[in-house]
């Protein structure tokens, strides 16, 4: 039988797929709802036994950062690659929930690993066209 805590988590994956793919498309509705829902299913999750830990603390802190920059979301692949990397980190945070050293390296790693692909892309991209 079906609990309700698997139909959080499985409407909170399908919630961080919408948000990838706004983030990707730049697309800001879906960037809404996948960040609305991903809020909503997160926070029903940590009130099933999760609470507050590391791990969900900076999550929420990542996904409300994605919410600002992917609500600007630049069309620089620098930024566009950074707001890709925090979000792939934060799916870290979820799959391994780390203590508070290693979720906040993975935020910081993965942003900075995003930003790097980003910038080495864009500037293929500037190159081809050329």
């Amino acid at each position: 039988m079906t609990t309700g805590y698997q139909i959080g988590l499985a409407v909170h994956v399908l919630a961080a797929m919408t948000l990838v793919v706004g983030l990707a498309l730049r697309a800001r509705p879906l960037l809404g709802a996948g960040g609305g829902l991903a809020l909503l299913s997160g926070l029903f999750l940590a009130s099933q036994g999760w609470g507050f830990q590391p791990w969900t603390a900076l999550g929420l802190v990542g996904l409300v950062a994605l919410g600002a920059g992917g609500a600007r979301l630049p069309p620089v692949p620098a930024a566009q690659g950074a707001l890709l990397g925090l979000a792939a980190g934060v799916v870290w945070l979820m799959a391994t929930k780390p203590g508070w050293t290693g979720a906040l390296l993975a935020l910081v790693i993965s942003s900075l690993l995003g930003l790097a692909a980003g910038r080495y892309w864009g500037v293929r991209r500037e190159r081809a066209v050329v």
